[in-house]
């Protein structure tokens, strides 16, 4: 083998360690960022918890007072909890879709109907890739599987009606109507994204 040979085997083997480098330096950050959206998530799910657990401690002492209860404002930092069975989710959702709000949890899409009210109240989350995340398992849910809002004043339940797929640009699914409907909204297919994902669904039961 000549010099000229040897160098340049040196050269493929030292690029070849540096994009290896490159690639494991990428990962790294990916799943510690990953990682921190994931306790940013439970830490959410918690706070809820505990918010509903005052909340209901002060009703209760407000009632046994004799004075009538008050209606929470759901305009709040975490304004309920999401969960669907059937893919073993329980989401935080936030209000607001910017992306400080849906990089830890589900965002509630502002202008729409809040959870249990009449109108089309609308979810939009992101797909976590690494952890299976909020809407990451969305695809698997079909119509007649049930979903769950609860919120600091009751637990909403809902049956999938319909899913479909749509273009980004398509914002019909957004439209308000005089029925008490629960929309869901995720990037499609995945690691690709170039569509929307589509889950509506309507209101059953309260408790």
């Amino acid at each position: 083998m000549s010099r000229g040979q040897r160098e340049r085997n040196e050269y493929k083997r030292l690029f070849g360690r540096i994009f290896i480098g490159i690639g494991s330096l990428l990962m790294t950050v990916v799943v510690v960022a990953n990682a921190l959206d994931l306790y940013q998530s439970n830490r959410a799910v918690e706070q809820f918890k505990e918010k509903k657990f005052s909340h209901s401690r002060q009703q209760a002492d407000l009632e046994e007072a004799g004075i009538p209860k008050e209606s929470s404002d759901l305009k709040e930092d975490v304004l309920a909890l999401l969960r669907i069975d059937k893919i073993h989710l329980e989401e935080a959702v936030r209000e607001g879709t910017v992306s400080s709000v849906i990089s830890s949890a589900l965002g509630h899409v502002e202008d729409t109907a809040l959870p249990g009210e009449e109108g089309n109240s609308c979810i939009a989350g992101h797909r976590n890739y690494v952890f299976g995340k909020y809407f990451n398992r969305l695809d698997e849910i079909e119509p007649g599987d049930t979903i769950e809002i609860e919120t600091i004043d009751g637990i909403y339940l809902y049956i999938v009606s319909d899913c479909f797929v749509v273009e980004p640009e398509e914002i019909s699914v957004l439209e308000q109507t005089d029925r008490y409907q629960l929309t869901l909204i995720t990037c499609t297919p995945l690691f690709v994204g170039s569509h929307r994902l589509i889950v509506t669904a309507e209101l059953a039961a309260v408790s």
